[in-house]
């Protein structure tokens, strides 16, 4: 059994929260100019948890591909240029 380890409990909450901050931020560019109501962190997790339920995925992650170990930054870095995007078209509109 694989013990967890405290660094990635708090870097997965902590990239959690930043999520939320995405999809907030970006709900606000895009979708609240349609005449819909502006979304809180807590509607932006639920966002985030439909969304992750819903895009495919890998069904094992810990194969060779990955050598069962994965960059922990990517999903800030995947996060911050999907915010950087958002902020540059949302900058043109």
């Amino acid at each position: 059994m694989k013990e967890i380890n405290l660094t990635k409990v708090l870097f997965f909450i902590l990239t959690c929260i930043y999520s939320c901050f995405v999809i907030k931020t970006l709900w606000g560019w895009f979708i609240v100019p349609f005449g819909i109501i502006p979304i809180n962190m807590p509607w932006a997790l639920g966002l985030s948890c439909l969304f992750s339920t819903l895009s495919p995925r890998e069904s094992d992650f810990n194969d060779e591909k990955h050598g069962g170990n994965s960059n922990p930054f990517e999903s800030i870095f995947t996060l911050t240029c999907i915010l950087a995007i958002g902020f540059i078209a949302h900058k043109f509109m």
